[in-house]
């Protein structure tokens, strides 16, 4: 578990027995963060092909922002979602005022990418995020997929043209909310 230092999850974990707690300094995870957009932008198909002028930007502006927000399972919550919103843009000019226009928070990045969801779909980011919610396990795309076409309330029927061709186009509807985990082709919110 990784967080800030603050003095009411300090309390909690103080409370805990057998936990240990050290600080890792902000200048640390800065280089790890820095590391993790570096390699980002080296290996992703839709960051890779920006002019070096443009991941230098992305690279400054990510890896010096973040001051260690969030880490979760191995990747920089924060920075992974303003990288998922940089990749939908689709040039040099939209990209830097979505780099000019990051929100600065955890909280205030999740409501963006709620906002951004087309009013179309609500029912479905609805529909799929109860899903995770109440499942005791992960569900692969294609579970979620057929569990979001079969609806959530005891008065939804299920109706075949409510079914995903392809259970990716979910994914794409939710957008950074809920990612796949490719080792175990899990979803989570």
């Amino acid at each position: 578990m990784t967080s800030r230092k603050e003095a009411d999850i300090k309390e909690i974990i103080d409370e805990i027995p057998k936990l240990s707690t050290f600080l890792i300094r902000n200048e640390n995870i800065n280089s790890d963060t820095r590391q993790y957009v570096k390699t980002q932008l080296e290996n992703d198909t839709k960051l890779r092909k920006w002019s070096p002028e443009i991941k230098t930007d992305i690279a400054m502006t990510l890896g010096d922002s973040a001051n260690g927000i969030i880490l979760l399972c191995g990747r920089f919550l924060w920075v992974t979602c303003q990288l998922d919103a940089l990749k939908r843009s689709p040039t040099p000019a939209m990209l830097r005022q979505t780099l000019k226009s990051l929100p600065r928070t955890l909280h205030a990045t999740y409501e963006r990418m709620l906002s951004n969801i087309h009013e179309d779909y609500t029912d479905i980011v609805v529909a799929a995020l109860k899903w995770l919610v109440i499942c005791h396990e992960k569900l692969t795309i294609h579970e979620l997929a057929e569990a979001v076409a079969a609806g959530i309330d005891s008065k939804s029927s299920f109706n075949i043209d409510n079914r995903f061709r392809n259970p990716g186009d979910l994914l794409e509807i939710l957008g950074s909310v809920v990612t796949l985990n490719t080792g175990y082709s899990k979803a989570r919110v």
